[in-house]
């Protein structure tokens, strides 16, 4: 019976921390997801004025951080494009029908609610499902229509942002970060300089 269920998992992920695995971990159990594929952006339309870590890092601390996962897998396929990453074209690309498989957005709650501002966000919501997490002390954002399914569970808020300070100002990340991913943030010394 081959793979039906498929969840996507986009971001920056600069880097990719605990919360992003847990976030892939609980959708797969609530929704009967059969595989979970891990996309990092290449270059982030949202995030056009922010200095960004170098694909090639921030994918191999994706590899690193799911490694252990037989279920999760990750994709280059927006690094490789060029100019900016759009969701739409990423599906295409991805060759995502319906038809065949069942696809689904794994989306936090601050993600969703800038969707109207995605390009072809109405296309892309008649592509895949889309699984929502809302975050800790949000208030449920309404949802656009019937393909979106709302994860209770809350997840610990992490952010990329906390890391990085934590990495510039020597801290401990234990517990933030996979501990393979701390080794390859300290050894190809990422984020001192920004």
């Amino acid at each position: 019976m081959g793979i039906n269920k498929i969840g996507i998992l986009g971001g920056t992920f600069d880097p990719i921390h605990t919360a992003h695995v847990k976030l892939a971990e609980i959708a797969m159990v609530e929704c009967g997801l059969d595989k979970v594929l891990f996309i990092p952006a290449g270059s982030p339309w949202m995030k056009s004025d922010k200095v960004i870590t170098e694909s090639e890092h921030r994918l191999n601390m994706v590899n690193l951080a799911i490694e252990n996962n037989p279920s999760f897998y990750s994709s280059d396929i927006e690094i490789e494009r060029q100019g900016n990453t759009y969701t739409i074209d990423t599906l295409k690309e991805l060759g995502v029908d319906k038809l065949k498989k069942e696809y689904y957005l794994i989306l936090g709650s601050d993600s969703y609610k800038e969707i109207n501002r995605w390009k072809n966000p109405e296309k892309i919501i008649e592509m895949v499902g889309i699984i929502l997490f809302n975050r800790k002390g949000d208030p449920p954002p309404e949802t656009i229509n019937q393909s979106v399914f709302i994860i209770k569970e809350e997840i610990e808020d992490i952010s990329s942002t906390i890391i990085r300070t934590k990495v510039k100002n020597k801290d401990s990340l234990q517990g933030l970060v996979p501990q393979n991913v701390e080794e390859y943030i300290f050894t190809n010394n990422l984020y001192n300089s920004k």
